[in-house]
């Protein structure tokens, strides 16, 4: 059949136990429905789409995929038309990384039913891609290392309806970007929340986290503010000696008056028994000088 383009195998074999390696060996087929089969993929070769490289619209759903991520990565690695591909209900929990790099004309990916939670470097240079289907997955979490920006950007439709989303601080670059494109966001306002548990059942655009309350008080800043104020505090008592060190003398010997007279320490009244009838106040930086006098004036 040089001519075929559209092959349909849905609901054959109840399941489908076996595809030769050279089943799709058709250089004209464009579009291949193989839903509802319950194939199991782990148990076929890696070149069962290797014959049929101009296959753009492929629908695998309701089969199982395999859990080897390098099997899986080489059943769909010869596929470099690929426009439009279904992999919903495929019971898929791990997406090997760059899967969907070959694909530079994919537009449609639907993901859906499965058991996704997370991804790593899945969308890396996929420029392309305009309908993308996470729905009913296990994901809590879309933070800025889940979508690439291209991708972000020519994304038209995102649908990550019924999936068990946290109303945590995890989910604050999500709400922000879907306050911008909730236009791409499909029933955005119907997503639920499932963790923490006070908030489950509670809808996710009712959820509003800031930066502030996000942001974790780091332990250092509270040494940086101790040494901080520690050293101006021993800076403001520096200052305070240099410019009031007359006052603070005055303070210490009225100090040591009062400290002598709960001793015991009199008061003299009258001159009787003073050897000397004048004194002598000066300052300390004049205390040489008073000395000096003092003695030649003695002698």
């Amino acid at each position: 059949m040089p001519a075929l383009k559209t092959l349909l195998l849905s609901r054959i074999g109840n399941p489908l136990k076996k595809i030769s390696e050279a089943a799709f060996n058709s250089s004209s087929l464009t579009t291949l429905q193989m839903s509802l089969n319950s194939f199991h993929f782990d148990k076929t070769t890696s070149k069962v789409f290797a014959y049929s490289p101009d296959i753009e619209h492929l629908d695998l759903s309701h089969n199982l995929m395999p859990r080897n991520l390098s099997l899986f990565k080489e059943i769909l690695h010869p596929l470099s038309n690929l426009r439009k591909l279904i992999l919903e209900n495929c019971g898929i929990t791990t997406i090997p990384e760059m899967l969907f790099t070959p694909f530079k004309r994919f537009w449609s990916l639907s993901l859906s039913r499965n058991k996704i939670f997370h991804w790593e470097n899945l969308f890396i240079n996929v420029t392309s891609l305009t309908m993308l289907d996470l729905s009913v997955n296990s994901i809590s979490v879309i933070n800025q290392t889940s979508f690439p920006p291209q991708v972000l950007f020519s994304l038209k439709k995102l649908n990550l309806g019924f999936n068990p989303f946290s109303c945590t601080c995890e989910q604050l670059w999500f709400l922000n970007w879907t306050k911008y494109y909730m236009n791409k966001v499909v029933n955005f306002k119907l997503y639920k929340c499932k963790h923490p548990i006070d908030m489950d059942g509670q809808l996710l655009s009712n959820y509003h986290p800031t930066v502030e309350n996000c942001t974790p008080w780091n332990p250092i800043n509270t040494i940086i503010i101790g040494l901080a104020g520690s050293g101006a505090i021993i800076v403001l008592i520096i200052v305070l000696i240099v410019r009031c060190q007359s006052n603070i003398k005055n303070y210490i010997y009225l100090f040591r008056v009062t400290y002598n007279k709960r001793r015991g320490y009199l008061t003299l009244d009258n001159d009787e028994d003073f050897e000397y009838n004048a004194f002598v106040v000066y300052c300390e930086a004049d205390s040489d000088w008073v000395h000096t006098k003092y003695r030649e004036l003695k002698t």
